[in-house]
């Protein structure tokens, strides 16, 4: 778990006159900033994540080794000189230093409190309405404060105190602690982006935001899952900050899919035992002997949106009101993608005739389209590829671009089967991407990130274009286009051929073809060129202050210390995030970008 929260660091500077005997200055050639570097290497001290803000650049040697240092030297490195004098600056650098790093090392943000404000306040008789009358709150925070599933700030505190006798420390002290898994997934770097924007949209302080965000998806994960489940957090904080600060965008929380696709199979066993087996032997075979459905091959044209089929991720269609229904597949697909649209169609027919699978859909925000798309893709892909064979393909690290390829070939199922099925494993927030030769999207299915539309064109960007330039294969860096032009945030991406098209995986973190995945250096989407941006409040300037340089944590088993190399000992090392101490109120973090949820788009030109 440490190397989940927490990376080994030594802060830098960009002025060698500073640098005293214990300094490491690496010469311009050794990092990509082109400039000199001094590295406090005695300083090293392993920090939370939520301190960093963003990578600013690497340096060539790999830090992760042992001796590295000495290798440094080796290579034209040199170390600083003693300060010459009492007065010597170099002298209160340092000590600037240490304390930076010392504070870094000791910053927290969630309350550890004794959860007993619920109590005092039921012992002191404060109502609901008595809490929205003194404090000035909304009725569903002073229930929240009422129920234990909120915390009191400190302007709070200062209000309560004489209300409940005791003083605003004790009140404070009286916060509940959130759970420590939610914990672990709020404190990671890649939300600070999301709190900088909570925080502007509400216009209250970071500490608050990063308070209101925790306790608000607590309170849901309360109300929905009861309090002896362990909830997916990383997808419930995603959907809690894509329904406030996206408006709502169709993104579906894994396990709501994964347990829509339990349901949808256990009806189709009491429908018809056996069913599961023989529908993945041959989909097409075994629903023709359903009598009260038709299966159709039909033109492409015929399977564009119709009402109820609105948005769906593959060349087909479900023509509900028909007597009997329809399942229309493209003509023009392959028979691996046949198999698949049909599976995925014979979903949608299912989802919408039987009513005990109506009743999850009808819950969602948005009756259910989203979630009723995405059920449809996982149930078609766990058909036709069995977890044993997932398994075997994919590690517990979740799926390179290459596994999902392997996955393909050792299967009969379509290119957008094993697609589905991989992100599925996927073990943070992300995307699984096919394209043509074009780099138009064939289909594409997403993980906690707003749906690739089908149809769009990504081949001019970043990894992309790289790869459709040159063999097919890249890795690195990439965005990705939404509507109206707008890019994603920055993901970490890697590219390969599969049959005739590209592959493309794309995650936020955590990248399973790299041993170490740093905080993403770029937060939030990007609107295009020509459009007026507003400055992201998670990054800042490389200058303003101190900054420390990853020395990393592994994400391998060793969980040793280490700053990844990108494929080969011949890459450079990921180095250097800026990081910035706790803000007043003292314990405010400053992790920092962007993150699962399910959603798919898909065909356009088929890709089986």
């Amino acid at each position: 778990m440490e190397a989940d929260v927490s990376v080994v660091a030594m802060p830098i500077v960009l002025d060698e006159r500073v640098a005293d005997a214990w300094t490491l200055v690496l010469p311009s050639d050794q990092t990509s900033l082109a400039v000199t570097l001094g590295v406090w290497t005695d300083l090293s001290r392993r920090l939370p994540l939520y301190v960093l803000e963003r990578q600013i650049e690497t340096v060539a040697v790999d830090v992760s080794r042992s001796g590295w240092e000495a290798d440094a030297i080796a290579g034209g490195a040199r170390r600083g000189s003693d300060p010459v004098s009492a007065a010597d600056p170099r002298h209160e650098v340092r000590a600037r230093l240490e304390d930076a790093m010392r504070e870094f090392t000791e910053a927290e943000w969630a309350p550890s409190g004794s959860g007993n404000l619920a109590r005092l306040m039921a012992a002191a008789s404060l109502s609901p309405q008595r809490l929205i009358d003194a404090m000035g709150i909304s009725p569903q925070r002073a229930l929240a404060l009422r129920r234990g599933q909120a915390a009191v700030d400190d302007a709070e505190a200062r209000v309560l105190a004489p209300l409940l006798g005791i003083n605003e420390k004790a009140v404070l002290e009286a916060n509940a602690s959130p759970p420590a898994a939610l914990v672990v997934q709020m404190s990671r770097p890649r939300r600070r982006a999301q709190i900088a924007r909570l925080t502007r949209k509400r216009g209250i302080s970071e500490h608050s935001a990063w308070l209101a965000a925790t306790y608000e998806v607590n309170a849901q994960a309360a109300r929905q899952t009861g309090q002896s489940q362990d909830p997916a957090w990383e997808e419930r904080i995603d959907r809690y900050f894509q329904v406030i600060l996206e408006n709502g965008m169709p993104l579906v929380l894994r396990e709501l899919i994964t347990a829509q696709v339990a349901a949808m199979m256990r009806v189709l066993e009491q429908l018809s035992p056996g069913a599961t087996a023989r529908l993945g032997a041959d989909p097409f075979a075994t629903l023709s002997t359903f009598t009260d459905l038709e299966v159709r091959l039909v033109p492409e044209s015929d399977t564009g949106a119709r009402p109820g089929n609105a948005g769906c991720s593959v060349a087909g269609v479900y023509i509900a009101e028909a007597v009997p229904p329809i399942l229309g597949v493209a003509v023009s697909a392959s028979a691996g993608r046949r198999a698949f649209t049909v599976l995925h169609e014979f979903g949608h027919h299912l989802q919408q005739d039987q009513p005990t699978l109506t009743n999850l859909l009808l819950e969602q925000l948005d009756g259910g389209i989203a979630l009723e798309d995405a059920a449809c893709d996982a149930f078609a892909a766990d058909i036709l590829l069995p977890a044993s064979l997932v398994d075997r393909m994919i590690g517990p690290r979740g799926p390179t671009a290459v596994h999902i390829v392997d996955l393909w070939q050792a299967s009969v199922a379509s290119r957008a089967a094993a697609c589905v099925r991989a992100a599925q494993r996927l073990s943070s927030s992300g995307h699984v991407v096919l394209l043509d030769e074009k780099g138009e999207v064939s289909f594409a299915t997403s993980v906690g990130l707003p749906p690739i539309a089908r149809g769009s064109v990504q081949g001019d960007i970043g990894a992309l274009h790289e790869a459709l330039a040159g063999s097919g294969r890249a890795a690195g860096r990439t965005r990705l286009r939404y509507r109206d032009g707008i890019q994603g945030e920055e993901l970490h991406a890697q590219v390969v051929p599969m049959g005739g098209y590209l592959l493309l995986v794309a995650v936020t973190d955590r990248a399973p073809w790299l041993d170490f995945t740093p905080p993403s250096p770029a937060a939030g989407p990007v609107a295009p060129a020509g459009s007026v941006n507003t400055p992201n409040a998670a990054t800042s300037s490389p200058r303003s202050r101190p900054h420390a340089a990853h020395a990393g944590t592994r994400a391998a088993p060793s969980a040793s210390d280490a700053s990844a190399l990108p494929g080969s000992a011949s890459k450079p090392a990921r180095a250097a995030s800026s990081a910035c101490p706790p803000r007043s109120p003292p314990r405010d973090p400053h992790p920092v970008p962007n993150a699962p949820e399910i959603s798919s788009s898909g065909v356009r030109g088929e890709a089986n």
